[in-house]
């Protein structure tokens, strides 16, 4: 069907009704607008003394999609960046971990997803982390995941302090740092 027709079929109000947006016509607001706003239809409401009114509010503007594709995007793309491993994750290898440190250590039964650190500043760990001297053994310092309690921490491991760290961390039962 032409928009010509879809249009008379519309004016006469067998398919068109308020707030039905354009879906009515089968097509979209930009065939509706370009079907509205062309040449034969100005010269032949002229003719005939009219004016024309249509309203679209129905139809969703510009401004209404880029608000309804936003609330969309963002939501997914913090959903997306949340994926991956955290320090704390089990691990076998440093794939595992997103490229960054797996620790096999008596202290991180099943391995303990990390990332080297500076002692003393806890800054260079990701968020909700510290920066535990000998993390990762002797001279070698990781970021450890903090808690409040034991289950903050992953099944098998337990929230206490490491002997170098007055902060309380998630580690395994075996005593080492």
């Amino acid at each position: 069907m032409s928009r010509v027709a879809r249009f008379r079929e519309a004016k006469r109000g067998d398919t068109l009704k308020e707030r039905s947006g354009i879906a009515a016509l089968g097509g979209s607001a930009d065939d509706f607008a370009r079907a509205v706003e062309g040449p034969w239809l100005r010269k032949k409401m002229a003719r005939a003394g009219k004016r024309l009114k249509i309203s679209l509010s129905g139809a969703p503007g510009k401004g209404e999609i880029l608000k309804r594709l936003i609330k969309l995007v963002v939501p997914a793309a913090l959903l997306m960046s949340a994926c991956g491993a955290t320090v704390g994750d089990a691990c076998t290898t440093a794939s595992d971990c997103g490229n960054q440190l797996c620790i096999n250590q008596a202290w991180t039964l099943g391995g303990y997803c990390s990332k080297p650190c500076t002692t003393g500043d806890d800054s260079t760990c990701p968020s909700g982390s510290t920066c535990i001297a000998g993390g990762n053994g002797a001279n070698s310092p990781a970021c450890f995941r903090l808690c409040s309690t034991s289950k903050d921490c992953r099944s098998g491991y337990v929230c206490e302090q490491s002997r170098t760290n007055p902060k309380l961390i998630c580690i395994g039962p075996a005593d080492g740092i």
